[in-house]
């Protein structure tokens, strides 16, 4: 008997991340990814006191669409394959990790070059993590999920990270914007995504323009953000500015066009 190309390729629905089927009879199952790791469960609750809250809402203001507690973070993107889950996504974990708890712990630092790249890494990891766990946003183009899939431990191409400092209520916190870049061509879309964990937020902005672009952001930017992808230099934490929840949910949603700068 003979078969068709298609007859021998793999079902399943693709990984968001590398492309490659999911199923069993690929070897390669669908897991649950948790778009924020368990090991931050000390930072963000205790389970004794109620565990862990999980709001989402319409904009950062609006109503709320749906909320649940558990004793544990519960918010995973089911659209990921075992071999990116348990492959580079894990070793990315296990490398910002020692980064991260000095920030989540409010500690002060000055990050290197290679620490800023990996804590880069890792926001842009979770924030397209978060864009596939939040059916609300519109979808993220499918090129920076196989760009860090290749990359593995540094930003894709035209995607920049900066790095901010919170005192506020909030244990954790995500928005996601739809960026649109128009030139004499035409227009493409981006992204950018603003992630809080305890003290640390990482705001992170990506695109498919052509060409690259600068991203130029007024108001209390240059006081309460620092840039950590590019690589500008080191890298001082807490910034000048510690942020408040107002002043968050204002830098999660005050990207415009005029931002960008080709």
């Amino acid at each position: 008997m003979t078969t068709s190309p298609d007859q021998t390729r793999p079902s399943g629905k693709p990984c968001a991340y590398c492309g490659e089927p999911m199923s069993r009879a690929a070897g390669n199952i669908v897991t649950k990814e948790h778009v924020l790791p368990l090991w931050l469960m000390p930072y963000l609750g205790d389970p004794a006191q109620g565990g862990v809250t999980h709001t989402i809402r319409q904009g950062v203001r609006g109503p709320v669409l749906r909320e649940w507690t558990t004793d544990t973070l519960d918010l995973a993107a089911k659209k990921v394959c075992r071999e990116c889950n348990n492959g580079w996504m894990n070793d990315l974990e296990n490398l910002a990790k020692p980064h991260l708890i000095p920030l989540l712990e409010g500690n002060r630092r000055v990050l290197d070059a290679p620490t800023q790249r990996i804590l880069a890494a890792w926001a842009v990891k979770t924030a397209l993590a978060l864009g596939l766990a939040n059916a609300g946003a519109k979808a993220i183009d499918v090129e920076h999920y196989r760009a860090l899939t290749t990359l593995k431990r540094r930003p894709p191409p035209k995607t920049h990270v900066w790095l901010s400092a919170y005192r506020g209520w909030r244990h954790a916190f995500h928005h996601q914007s739809t960026l649109t870049l128009t030139d004499s061509k035409g227009s493409v879309d981006g992204y950018a995504s603003t992630v809080s964990v305890t003290r640390p937020i990482f705001h992170v902005a990506g695109h498919s323009h052509a060409h690259e672009v600068d991203i130029v952001k007024g108001g209390i930017w240059p006081f309460a953000a620092v840039q950590i992808w590019p690589v500008l230099g080191l890298a001082h934490w807490p910034t000048r500015m510690i942020v408040d929840d107002d002043q968050l949910l204002s830098m999660a949603t005050t990207w415009k066009t005029r931002d960008f700068v080709g």
